[in-house]
């Protein structure tokens, strides 16, 4: 994505931004029978950076999969 950032105080100009960010995803893993064995992994990423700026990240994402319909539904 792209944004553009207003001055922060009179006589400064805007700033563009340019961002991004996604998941990746790892598989199934119950770390040893703590999370239930359907329990989802990914790892994460996103970064910000403009001039004179910059901020990044990773991380690691757990999640439960979305419930299976019942036979009944």
């Amino acid at each position: 994505g792209f944004y553009f950032e207003p001055g922060r105080s009179s006589g400064t100009t805007e700033r563009g931004h340019a961002t991004f960010g996604g998941d990746l995803r790892i598989g199934s893993w119950n770390v040893f029978g703590i999370w239930p064995d359907d329990y989802q992994w990914a790892l994460g990423g996103f970064g910000d950076f403009a001039p004179r700026y910059a901020v990044f990240g990773v991380s690691l994402i757990g999640w439960y999969p979305r419930h299976k319909k019942s036979e009944y539904q």
